[in-house]
């Protein structure tokens, strides 16, 4: 099971360091670079694909008039890291034109999300703080990105932090493939429209829901 301490370990490991580190508040220099990119790497790369277990869906709280060219405003979710995309509320499997316009802004010092989408439903990203909560693959990936961060100040040697940074691009293309994997969407919700080929003409015949 991952700790925050076993990443860094694994971390230290892929750039050649064998001095490791019992926790994070210890008093080594290995101990005090490695809180200092920590966080800021496990948040770069939960934003940077849509894994499974960062994954929230919320019907998104109404935050108030919203500017004239937006129909709705709504608060940002504070644990959200990333926003991917948002759906009318209930809508499970949508199509890719049923994901709705939206843009995130900052209003008095406060993110919010503008849209036209009523009773929004907001998918994410959240910040996942507990590493026992991480996908297996997700912190190997994650070792790469703090080994990428504390290469230079650690060993100073740039061609280290670059085999990190290239180990980090090739590996989070696998792990996030995996992640992926472990879902199954349903059909496609039904168009408007029915598509019908006949077999013997060849002619296409379109019908509405309501022939």
């Amino acid at each position: 099971m991952a700790t925050v301490v076993s990443i860094c370990n694994m971390a230290l490991a892929r750039i050649g360091i064998s001095t490791f580190i019992s926790s994070m508040t210890e008093a080594s220099n290995e101990a005090r670079v490695c809180s200092l990119f920590y966080e800021e790497a496990r948040d770069f790369v939960l934003r940077d694909r849509p894994w499974n277990f960062a994954k929230k869906r919320v019907v998104l709280a109404d935050a108030g008039a919203p500017p004239a060219e937006w129909g709705f405003k709504y608060t940002y979710p504070s644990d959200c890291l990333k926003t991917r995309y948002i759906v009318p509320a209930g809508l499970r499997n949508p199509r890719n034109d049923q994901r709705v316009q939206f843009e995130v802004a900052n209003e008095n010092g406060q993110r919010v999300i503008y849209t036209n989408q009523e009773a929004a439903e907001l998918v994410y990203t959240y910040r996942v703080t507990d590493p026992t909560l991480f996908d297996p693959m997700f912190s190997s990936v994650l070792a790469y990105r703090v080994a990428s961060e504390v290469a230079m100040p650690l060993s100073a040697k740039p061609d280290l932090a670059k085999a990190a940074r290239d180990a980090y691009r090739a590996e989070i293309e696998i792990a996030s493939g995996h992640s992926m994997d472990e879902q199954q969407e349903g059909p496609a919700p039904e168009s408007e429209f029915v598509t019908v080929r006949d077999g013997y003409s060849g002619q296409v015949t379109v019908f509405t829901q309501d022939n």
